[in-house]
């Protein structure tokens, strides 16, 4: 199921550029980045930034994966 949803949202161009949770070739390390790039570029601008975080390591854990 997975990898059919994958594919629809790719082919009809779905997903954001800046989504990178469902992601294959996208890692945390380029979303620490990303979001490192945008707070400097504020910064320097003096354009006010705010981030949110959400941290849903244990969303999985809420799943029925019996289903």
């Amino acid at each position: 199921m997975y990898n059919i949803a994958y594919e629809v949202l790719n082919i009809y161009s779905t997903l954001s550029e800046k989504e990178f949770g469902f992601r294959k070739v996208l890692s945390m390390d380029i979303t620490l980045y990303s979001f490192a790039v945008e707070i400097i570029y504020a910064l320097n601008n003096n354009i006010h930034n705010w981030g949110l975080i959400c941290d849903n390591a244990k969303a999985s854990d809420c799943v029925n994966h019996d289903i």
